[in-house]
């Protein structure tokens, strides 16, 4: 609310106006395109098109080279490098809050923004980039800006905090309130010697003479002290203050007295002087008033005169003046900005590019390119799609245009505003109210509804329902009977004319199937904001506070149809594409589209820089899209409104026909799945967010909902699915971990422990090869076939129960997952090592295969755990290697494991059933070899043979210390072919005679079945 102070001229920085024209004109180039493409206007796009204007403009800073100029509106800060030939927008920095000051060096590049909620913003880039500069300035909101010549020395006057000053431009500041009463500072004035500063305050004026340090109050003959504006001549003593109701005052002693110098601010908006702009010989002087426009003194103040001509806006809160005099920019509140070069004699809007206006409501023609914009300044008319804009307002007294219906002539339009309905039938050139009937004159008109012929229209008022007319406005009843809720904010009719639906504000959608004369609730939902119906007048939309509603039946039941759209505000326009599937919906966050018929949404939102959307209108096969915003004027697309959208709706996996689930459930914000199949191939089916987006799936062009054969390797695949926004602008990528599941390898390393009496553990390690994962395992014993499983089913161990004591067993280990069984694979199993299970696992007895008798075998010492892995006697058949020829083995052969051993002697004792013969040796075979074994005590005469075993030494044939004696020997005989008999006194002793060559012939059996 204060006037931008218009810094003096450094006279030590180049003249703009120096350099050569083809520069100039160079720069103006390069700063537009570097706007346009920031924002890429160029292609896949919104591109903002105007009506320029709008916007409550509270700050302007005119550089001293009389074509850089910076407006404050709003929360953005626009620029123009060519005298406001065209505009735009540099905020980059700067944060969502008001403008209410500017200050710009004299190389019009430095710049200061006071704000109203975050305090100093500085730009040392003429604009491009903005810093906070608030260290020290406790107050955050700043209403008025000064600073010095040398660009150093700022002065800030806040809301309620008073003056903070800064010394070395901004990076820090310091409260200078010292006798300052008043805190609430509107407008400042500095001396060119930086020490003299003046601050109009609600209380009045206070004057500093030592920068700021200390303050005076200088009020004498102030009869109004709510100072808006102050203007200090280039002597430090001639001073006028702007008040906010009591005009114009002047003191020509730096304040010590005033004198009311109002002569001629005819009114009393004139005499609310929110701004005040001085030239520098301090005679010529322009004041912008809140509602009487612009006055103009040439006479230092004693008399004034309005200069409006071509001012189509009074309320004037900012000024700036160039050096010369002659051109001034005036800011208004909601019609832009407006430029002179003739000191005021004549105004001309300079609005291009500077879009400020609130659009709610949007008419088109069929060709596209005649479009007008209802404003809350009027109606604006483009014949160009937009490309420029006139003012159509002739005849029109109402401001505020919530509602336009254009006819099929193009040239029938009619107007609902905030006073009833206006009517043109020129295209706009011209408008004569048509509110003849019952009250419509007093009513606002949110929503007009007009018939194919011109002639029949339904007007939704705010207060009186349904408004209708037969006789293109030239009459008018109304129509609300049954219609409960007589606020009505949205019409829909029907090509028959008969057909009408009515969206209120807090009983949902009305029905008349005959023009009007009766309705009906069909959907009770509050606040429907807009309506859409397709032509058959089957299918229809509505849009209310958050949520699009959807009937297909004519109204009769009504479903949600919100995914993609869900958390967007006010639904507040709606339009449906000829297809009946295409349809846009403009919401306080945005514009969206579906193109299946409203079951999933994308935002369409890149380069929309305001995304409340109150307003839109399509043309051209749908690619024409306009859309009137809250504040920001209208945006156009000529592409269908690409999608920025990049989501996919669903991801569908199946093989051999069969659906397959992905993990997790398929959600658009989860990029990362996983799935198993078994087969060699499978389909996968994308669904695109919205149908312009493009699908590539492993880098192949896939298309929405059509399904793509993946052929899939054994095991692990990866599919990566990217979807490109139709803009371009966005792509996300999901990726699916595809398992193809087939029979898994064969488990290694299969190992068997004796356990307790009739119990084996046998533990294996999963296969090389998982076939894609192992669902569990099958452990089969032999002989006898006993299977077990383990438990959990994956788990690698298994403990098999109520096996036979003293019977030695082999186990094989089956891998097993949704594909098959390893046995599948047609490579065999591999048996484990034998394992006996036994009821003391350091002493075991069988019958001999000689039928000899029982053999008994026990093992002491190698420490606490060296106990019997297996143990078994064996026919000499299944030797390995045949013994030499005359080699016998009376009590067959013996096989047999140690395990848990330490690396100590260990003693096995063999018991025979009779007495060893003569020569009875202990034979071990070894690498393929027989030979006896010289750690054996073997006794003829006795029925014992005692063998001395070490872990990784003497008879351990793996030669490891690893805890395990593996196949010490076998049990040693004599042959009668190797050594001359003895006399043999019984039978029994030729028996253990031939246990011994038969345990020597097990040792070659157990290297045979363990593969030593």
């Amino acid at each position: 609310m204060s006037a931008a102070t218009v810094c003096p001229f450094n006279a030590g920085a180049r003249k703009h106006h120096d350099r050569p024209w083809w520069l100039r004109w160079l720069l103006v180039f390069v700063l537009l395109w570097g706007s346009v493409s920031s924002t890429a206007w160029a292609v896949n796009a919104w591109e903002p098109i105007g009506p320029g204007g709008g916007g409550f403009i509270q700050a302007l800073a005119l550089g001293s080279d009389g074509q850089t100029v910076f407006a404050g509106i709003g929360g953005d800060v626009f620029k123009s490098i060519n005298g406001g030939i065209s505009w735009i927008t540099v905020n980059n920095g700067l944060p969502n809050r008001k403008v209410e000051a500017l200050t710009l060096s004299g190389d019009s590049e430095t710049i200061f923004a006071g704000t109203d909620g975050s305090g100093v913003f500085k730009s040392i880039n003429g604009g491009n980039l903005w810093t906070a500069v608030n260290n020290g300035l406790t107050a955050a909101s700043v209403y008025s800006l000064a600073l010095s010549s040398d660009g150093q020395t700022i002065f800030a006057g806040t809301g309620y905090e008073g003056v903070f000053k800064s010394t070395n431009g901004g990076t820090s500041w310091a409260a200078v309130n010292n006798g300052l009463t008043n805190q609430t500072v509107y407008s400042l004035g500095l001396s060119s010697d930086g020490q003299t500063v003046f601050a109009g305050t609600y209380g009045g004026i206070f004057k500093s003479t030592n920068g700021g340090s200390s303050w005076t109050a200088v009020n004498n003959g102030l009869t109004d002290n709510d100072v808006r504006s102050l203007a200090l001549g280039s002597d430090g003593q001639t001073l006028f203050a702007g008040t906010d109701g009591g005009g114009v005052f002047k003191s020509t002693n730096g304040g010590s007295s005033w004198a009311s110098v109002s002569n001629g601010l005819s009114n009393s908006l004139a005499l609310s002087v929110y701004s005040l702009t001085l030239s520098s010989d301090s005679q010529t002087l322009f004041a912008g008033t809140s509602g009487g426009g612009v006055f103009k003194s040439t006479d230092s103040g004693n008399s004034w005169a309005a200069v409006n001509n071509g001012l189509s806006n009074l309320s004037v809160y900012a000024h700036a003046l160039s050096t010369n005099g002659q051109t001034i920019f005036a800011g208004t509140w909601g019609r832009g900005i407006f430029k002179s070069t003739n000191g005021g004699n004549s105004w001309e809007a300079v609005n291009n590019g500077l879009n400020y206006l609130s659009v709610p409501s949007l008419a088109l023609d069929n060709d596209g390119q005649t479009v007008f914009a209802g404003t809350n300044y009027g109606v604006f008319k483009s014949t160009n799609g937009g490309s420029s804009w006139t003012t159509a307002n002739n005849g029109l007294s109402a401001s505020r245009i919530p509602s336009l219906a254009l006819g099929s002539d193009g040239l029938t339009v009619f107007a609902g505003t905030n006073s009833g309905v206006f009517k043109s039938i020129n295209g706009g050139n011209s408008w004569t109210a048509v509110n003849n009937g019952e009250g419509l004159s007093y009513q606002i008109v949110h929503s007009l509804a007009l018939s194919s012929d011109g002639q029949t229209i339904f007007a939704g008022t705010n207060y009186e329902g349904v408004f209708k007319s037969t006789n293109g406005g030239d009459s008018w009843t109304t129509v609300n009977n049954g219609l409960s809720d007589t606020d009505v904010r949205s019409l829909a009719l029907g090509s028959d004319n008969q057909t009408i639906f009515a969206g209120t504000a807090s009983r949902g959608v009305f029905k008349s199937t005959d023009g009007g004369n009766s309705w009906a609730l069909i959907y009770n939902r509050p606040s429907v904001y807009s309506l859409v119906l397709s032509s058959d007048s089957q299918t229809i939309f509505a849009g209310t506070g958050n949520q699009v509603f959807k009937s297909t039946n004519g109204g009769n039941s009504w479903t949600a149809v919100n995914n993609g759209l869900m958390g967007s505000s006010n639904v507040q326009s709606l339009k449906l594409f000829g297809d009946g599937q295409t349809i846009f919906a403009g919401t306080g966050t945005g514009v969206f589209k579906s193109t299946n018929g409203g079951n999933s949404w994308a935002a369409v939102n890149n380069g929309l820089i305001h995304l409340n959307v109150y307003s839109l209108a399509v043309a051209n096969n749908g690619q024409t899209i306009f859309a009137g915003t809250s504040g920001r004027s209208v945006f156009k697309r000529t592409n269908g409104a690409l999608s920025n959208e990049s989501r996919l709706l669903n991801l569908a996996l199946a093989a051999s026909g069969n659906p397959v689930a992905v993990l997790p459930a398929f959600d658009s914000a989860t990029s990362s799945y996983s799935a198993t199949v078994q087969s060699a191939s499978a389909t996968i089916t994308p669904t695109a967010w919205i149908g312009d987006a493009t699908i590539t799936i492993n880098g192949g062009a896939a298309s929405s909902g059509n399904a793509t054969t993946l052929a899939l390797n054994p095991g692990a695949n990866t599919v990566t699915v990217e979807v490109t926004s139709g803009d371009q602008t966005s792509t996300r990528t999901y990726v699916v971990a595809i398992t193809r599941q087939v029979s898994p390898g064969t488990p290694a390393n299969v190992q068997a422990t004796p356990a307790t009496s009739g119990q084996v553990t046998v533990t294996w390690t999963p296969p090389a090869d998982t076939g894609g994962g192992i669902t569990g395992y099958v452990v089969t014993a032999q002989p006898g076939g006993q299977t077990c499983t383990p438990t959990p089913a994956t788990a690698t161990t298994c403990t098999f129960t109520g096996l036979v004591n003293g019977q030695t067993y082999t186990f094989t280990v089956e891998a097993l997952n949704e594909a098959g069984s390893s046995a599948d694979t047609g490579t065999p199993p591999t048996p484990s090592n034998p394992a006996t299970p036994l009821v003391n696992s350091s002493s075991f007895s069988a019958p001999s295969p000689t039928s000899s008798g029982t053999v008994t075998a026990s093992v002491t010492g190698g420490g606490s755990t060296c106990r019997f892995e297996h143990v078994r006697v064996l026919p000499v058949g299944d030797a390995a290697t045949a013994p030499p020829t005359g080699l016998s083995f009376p009590h067959g052969l013996l096989d047999f494991a140690l395990a848990g051993c330490d690396p100590t002697d260990v003693t096995l004792t063999l018991t025979y059933p009779s007495a060893l013969p003569q020569g009875v040796r202990y034979w071990k075979l070894n690498a393929g070899v027989w030979a006896p074994y010289s750690h054996a005590v073997a006794q003829p005469g006795s029925s014992t043979v005692t063998l001395t075993l070490r872990d990784g030494g003497q008879g351990d044939d793996d030669g490891q210390v690893n805890g395990r004696i593996v196949d010490p020997g076998q049990v040693g005989v004599m042959s009668s072919q190797l050594v001359t008999p003895v006399p043999v006194p019984t039978l029994s002793t030729w028996a253990l005679a031939m246990l011994g060559l038969a345990l020597a012939w097990l040792g070659i059996s157990r290297r045979r079945q363990i593969g030593v």
